[in-house]
């Protein structure tokens, strides 16, 4: 075995440590044999700009992120099949609501005049309102090697649920969120049990829409009512049946999706940081870090104290129907 020569460090690093590819640049020497100096750079953890696994994230259109989420949210499937119209440049967009009516033509005779009508005409300003969310990684987690795909997926879910309950629910809109579909319309009551009661039930959701969306129509169940559904309906049942954990069990709605409309701002915010302070609490205190008294908050983190990394998202988005009569829900089917 040749000798090792002692008297040159990083020659001696490489052949006793050959894996190791650090020590032997930290030992360099120059010709005089003093140390070389290391040059150090400084990292920022999921960086947006630079080409890195934050950088798919970061750059993805909001609308194709909002609208191909897939069995993760109901709404998106709904969306997906809306009149979609994506701005950037306006908070507030009017969407004009044109009511259809059997007396809005007629048939005439020949060499007869023409009838001339005015349409029932509506103007709906749809504003847009912020969705939002923060996540908290540490740093090992987001180490790993399927972080970007383990990162994209939880905000999708995370996401995706909260279009759900908001756009499937009962509230009405406020300056802070779009109301849900169910909000001002009186649930129908469901059929009695029976052999033939979904097929009732589904008959008359379609029904109460149908003179707004004709057969263009969508249904949203709970997951265990629309497994029933797929499994019942049979392959001639042409309509979408999608499903949402946020509504409650033996809740199904139908949508006129002619009626249904979004706004979408196509440039979601996305940032992250290794720095910050924030609260962990999906209710944070509107006051700040630290109550009237002095308290700090008992939720506190630093990201910098806690080795951890925080990504926060940010997005505009908005709903609305053009029509009344454009959903029916029941719920307490009997099936």
């Amino acid at each position: 075995m040749a000798e090792l020569d002692k008297t040159n460090p990083e020659r001696l690093a490489r052949k006793l440590w050959p894996g190791d590819s650090v020590t032997p640049l930290l030992l360099q020497r120059d010709e005089y044999h003093n140390l070389l100096p290391v040059t150090r750079t400084a990292t920022s953890p999921a960086d947006t700009t630079t080409a890195s696994w934050a950088t798919d994230i970061a750059t993805f259109g909001l609308a194709d992120f909002l609208l191909n989420m897939g069995p993760a949210s109901a709404a998106s499937g709904l969306l997906s099949r809306a009149l979609v119209l994506a701005y950037d440049r306006y908070n507030a967009l009017a969407i004009p609501s044109l009511l259809p009516a059997a007396g809005n033509t007629s048939f005439i005779a020949q060499k007869a005049p023409i009838p001339t009508r005015r349409l029932t005409t509506n103007v709906i300003a749809v504003e847009l309102k912020k969705l939002g969310t923060i996540l908290a990684f540490t740093r090992e987690l987001l180490a790993s090697s399927s972080a970007e795909t383990m990162c994209r997926q939880i905000m999708v879910e995370s996401i995706g649920r909260q279009l759900d309950t908001a756009m499937l629910d009962t509230t009405a809109g406020t300056a802070i969120r779009p109301a849900g579909l169910r909000a001002q319309v009186d649930a129908l009551t469901a059929a009695s049990a029976g052999t033939d009661a979904m097929m009732t039930d589904l008959g008359a959701l379609a029904g109460a829409v149908a003179g707004v969306g004709g057969l263009d129509l969508a249904f949203v169940a709970d997951p265990a009512s629309a497994v029933k559904m797929s499994f019942n309906v049979g392959p001639q049942f042409n309509f979408p049946v999608l499903a949402s954990k946020s509504l409650a069990d033996k809740t199904v709605l139908c949508v006129a999706l002619p009626a249904l409309c979004a706004t979408i701002n196509p440039r979601p915010q996305i940032s992250t940081t290794n720095q910050a302070t924030i609260q962990m609490d999906n209710a944070p205190a509107a006051g700040g870090l630290v109550d009237s008294g002095g308290t700090v908050d008992s939720s506190i983190r630093s990201a910098w104290q806690t080795d951890s990394i925080f990504i926060r998202f940010i997005a505009d988005v908005a709903w609305a129907l053009r029509a009344d009569g454009a959903v029916s829900w029941l719920t307490n089917h009997n099936w």
